[in-house]
């Protein structure tokens, strides 16, 4: 019987670019931290607590992971914070529950901000170190608006999508489409398909977070289905 391994992305620091690195709330651990040098953490979770660390800064940005959320208020602080640390030679974790949504937005637009790329270039490069980052369709709307700020134009532009009957970023049509593809031949719940769309009421899964005290639990069931959806294929 094959072993599912649900939780091990969750249990990974992944470095995005030099001195630039992206987690979930799960592989936030003192060993982890010393063991990739970071000297500054940003928590994007409303969840999550610090991890009190001495002589570590923490920064608390306390967001839900909802498509009514207003993210973009919080860019030019954080993205700004990013760049600052990394500029003097410090290392910086960006994080929140799964790693995928909230703190993933903000090292979207830092990618877009400080290295040129658009967002469907940053969307895919850090895809490409990170696979699970899937920012809710909310902070996809305020990325498409930061872009246009930026650069003048849209890279990434939300069109309906058949499979999953609603309006999707056009960068993650094909891999939803899969996605939903693999979940229907398991006999998942087809509402997964909405997680995004900010539609979800129930969770199919969930999971405690390792911290300092108990906090709530989260929902990522998407991402649980994901690493099994993989392992099953």
């Amino acid at each position: 019987m094959t072993e599912i391994k649900s939780t091990s992305v969750f249990e990974r620091i992944d470095e995005i670019m030099p001195g630039v690195f992206l987690s979930g709330g799960r592989a936030v651990k003192v060993a982890s931290i010393r063991k990739f040098e970071i000297t500054c953490v940003i928590n994007t979770a409303v969840e999550l607590p610090h991890l009190p660390i001495p002589c570590l800064q923490c920064i608390k940005i306390p967001l839900s992971d909802s498509v009514y959320v207003d993210i973009r208020r919080h860019f030019d602080y954080v993205l700004n914070k990013i760049n600052e640390i990394v500029d003097n030679g410090g290392r910086v974790l960006v994080h929140c529950v799964a790693g995928a949504s909230r703190s993933a937005t903000f090292i979207l637009a830092y990618l877009m901000k400080f290295h040129g790329l658009n967002l469907r270039e940053a969307y895919i490069f850090v895809k490409s170190k990170r696979s699970i980052i899937q920012p809710n369709f909310g902070f996809f709307r305020q990325l498409i608006e930061f872009e246009r700020e930026i650069f003048g134009l849209e890279s990434v532009k939300f069109v309906y999508s058949e499979s999953s009957r609603t309006f999707i970023p056009d960068v993650v049509e094909s891999e939803l489409k899969e996605q939903l593809s693999k979940y229907k031949r398991l006999g998942i719940a087809s509402n997964i398909k909405h997680r995004y769309a900010g539609s979800i009421t129930q969770p199919i899964c969930s999971f405690y977070v390792s911290a300092p005290r108990p906090i709530t639990h989260c929902r990522l069931s998407i991402f649980l289905l994901q690493e099994k959806v993989q392992t099953c294929s």
